[in-house]
């Protein structure tokens, strides 16, 4: 094989004022504007205060305000049509001049996989002619994502308490014995809000 071709690319990001970690990248701002703006981080949730002036000249500060996550339900009511759907796919080992089967498509999507591995590739929802029907799913109600999640990985048992919508009379009664009390979590002394998800980076990040 020929010898390849390497690319370098350098890429500047600001660490959060909270947690230390990459929270954004700011090279495309050193365009020699003054520019001031609020960002969130990724990893702790904490809204920050930018202000960014030039490649060594960059300040940061906590704000007082931080994401919380929610989770949010929706319902695609019974439709007299069918709801189809245009999922992103692969097919591997193609030659050029070669048609390429389905490749046990059928079974992957119809018994194999989640649809959760799937949802996030899908290109078009399509209902009675229509390619981006608007209102097809429809809102139902929206919680936040509990304070502390353990080590659960019962998503039946997580939703299902969140929701009573998605019980059926088989599961009743209803034990709610999900979520557990939150540790708390401080950081330089200050407590950290709700944690988002388990493993989250501030339940292991140490005071300085």
């Amino acid at each position: 094989m020929p010898k390849a071709q390497t690319i370098t690319e350098t890429k500047v990001y600001v660490a959060c004022p909270n947690c230390g970690e990459a929270a954004g990248r700011i090279d495309h701002l050193f365009d020699g504007k003054a520019h001031s703006t609020r960002w969130n981080c990724d990893e702790c949730g904490w809204d920050y205060n930018l202000s960014v002036h030039g490649p060594d000249d960059v300040q940061t500060s906590v704000a007082e305000t931080y994401r919380r996550k929610t989770y949010d339900l929706l319902v695609i009511p019974p439709r007299a049509e069918p709801v189809y759907l245009v999922v992103n796919g692969t097919l591997f080992d193609c030659k050029i001049g070669e048609e390429k089967d389905e490749d046990g498509k059928q079974f992957y999507y119809d018994e194999h996989t989640c649809p959760t591995n799937w949802v996030d590739r899908i290109e078009a929802f399509c209902h009675d002619g229509d390619v981006d029907p608007h209102g097809v799913a429809q809102f139902v109600r929206s919680v936040p994502v509990p304070e502390y999640e353990g080590d659960c990985n019962d998503d039946n048992q997580k939703f299902k308490t969140l929701f009573p919508e998605l019980r059926v009379p088989a599961d009743e009664p209803w034990d709610a014995t999900w979520p557990p009390d939150p540790p708390e979590v401080t950081v330089n002394g200050v407590l950290q809000p709700p944690i988002f998800y388990p493993g989250d980076p501030r339940l292991t990040k140490k005071d300085e």
